[in-house]
């Protein structure tokens, strides 16, 4: 049994209804997962993750002082590490094993999984800065 009408040319109007439909999807899938890396351009600090080192840059036209990063391992274990001054246009690479939870114990990507980024800091004038992006 078959479905649709064919037009002069043999393809069936189901069939290039049902593609367009799922390009329209595709696309809007592709548009939605970019949104967090599109927000993050206008963002005064920017974080990028790599398999073992997170990289920070500051883009807040200004130093920021009191930098705290933290990873959020599934499980909600945050490993953390205080990076202290961080001057304009600066970028600054930081290992995964840099970082270490409350008792003390070093961040291992064998045991715990990367859930997102967190980075809270202050800038010159006192006006605080958090961002948090998902692990890539």
């Amino acid at each position: 049994m078959t479905t649709g009408v064919r037009t002069r040319r043999g393809v069936r109007r189901s069939a290039l209804v049902l593609s367009g439909i799922a390009l329209a999807a595709a696309l809007a899938a592709a548009s939605c997962s970019e949104r967090g890396s599109a927000a993050q351009l206008n963002a005064p600090v920017t974080i990028t993750t790599r398999q073992t080192v997170i990289t920070i840059a500051n883009q807040a036209g200004s130093p920021i002082n009191d930098i705290k990063i933290a990873v959020v391992a599934y499980g909600n274990t945050e490993f953390t590490k205080l990076l202290g001054r961080m001057d304009n246009a600066a970028t600054r690479e930081v290992a995964l094993s840099e970082l270490s939870s409350r008792d003390g114990t070093a961040f291992n990507a064998r045991l715990s999984k990367p859930k997102l980024v967190r980075l809270s800091a202050i800038d010159l004038s006192g006006k605080p800065f958090d961002v948090e992006v998902p692990w890539k």
